[in-house]
């Protein structure tokens, strides 16, 4: 039995021994530990300590992962030499940056993003989903982001899937008559092509970027306003028209650089602009069977009541 603090483990275990993991388990719970007395001994205390240096803050975390895999042709997986300022894989698709770049999926990877991320001693310009346009994969012209809570719907080990399958596709059911609402109400579905010209989105290419003409980048930023986020406090500001169009945001930016005189400030709360709700109608996505069907019982339902 190990006692509270477990020194009479590490002291006894590295008398008979230079080495010792060990494995435990409670329940669904695993743990493992590893004392290794070679590994202090290869690499020399004060080598060990001076890895505490690359954590500037007075809290942090720092994790080294050595031995990295190889491809075929001999090379590590991830390419860091090819960008200093990212990690790359070898995947080919450009018109896919988050699949190909790091700093390109971090920058997307949080609904709203409350942490700084750097990758290669360089800050990721993390975004904020919910304002922020987004180059669409499909020719509908509009996605859809959805926070899942935890207690609704429990995502597979690797955060990348839901275990259950038969909620996610439910799920997948209620988003896509969401999004056709949202598609309506836009006047995306009776503008057509109008509706992404006056944005600046002038080809029929959805993987080209929209014009970057004055009129056009003051009409997207009159639409979905500009925000960046602060690097002491972690709150987003927003920023004004001029600030979005002559590209005045820095890598490293504070509350201190806003020009709005009421949110200069690091004390000041969060405001950021409210995002209208929406109806869904359910009456549009009945399929003709159901209508037909609804029809034939309001007909016999009329004949009744007379």
């Amino acid at each position: 039995m190990i006692g509270r603090y477990g020194n009479g483990l590490k002291s006894g275990s590295m008398r008979i021994g230079n080495d010792l993991i060990l494995f435990t388990k409670k329940e669904n719970t695993i743990t493992c530990l590893l004392f290794s007395q070679t590994f202090c001994e290869t690499e020399g205390l004060n080598e060990l300590m001076n890895q505490f240096n690359a954590i500037y803050g007075k809290t942090g975390t720092l994790l080294v992962i050595y031995n990295l895999k190889l491809a075929l042709n001999g090379e590590p997986e991830l390419d860091i030499l090819t960008d200093e300022k990212d990690i790359l894989t070898d995947r080919m698709p450009e018109n896919y940056p988050e699949e190909k770049s790091l700093r390109a999926y971090t920058a997307i990877l949080y609904l709203n993003p409350r942490m700084r991320i750097f990758i290669q001693a360089e800050k990721v310009r993390t975004k904020h989903l919910l304002f922020c346009f987004y180059g669409p994969s499909f020719g509908a012209g509009a996605v859809g982001i959805i926070d899942v809570p935890l207690d609704i719907m429990e995502p597979t080990h690797n955060k990348q899937a839901f275990a259950n399958i038969k909620e996610y596709r439910h799920l997948l059911k209620s988003m896509e008559n969401y999004l056709i609402q949202y598609w309506k109400d836009m006047g995306i579905s009776q503008k057509g092509e109008k509706f992404w010209n006056d944005f600046g989105y002038l080809s029929d290419k959805w993987c080209e970027r929209p014009s970057e003409t004055v009129q056009y980048k003051r009409r997207r930023a009159a639409e979905i306003p500009y925000i960046v986020q602060c690097d002491v406090c972690l709150k987003w500001r927003l920023l004004s028209l001029n600030t979005d169009i002559n590209n005045e945001v820095h890598d490293i930016w504070n509350c201190g650089r806003s020009p709005n005189s009421l949110e200069n400030k690091c004390s000041i709360p969060e405001n950021l602009p409210r995002i209208p709700l929406g109806t869904l109608n359910p009456t549009h996505y009945l399929n003709d069977k159901e209508k037909l069907l609804i029809d034939s019982i309001q007909r016999n339902k009329r004949k009744v009541e007379n």
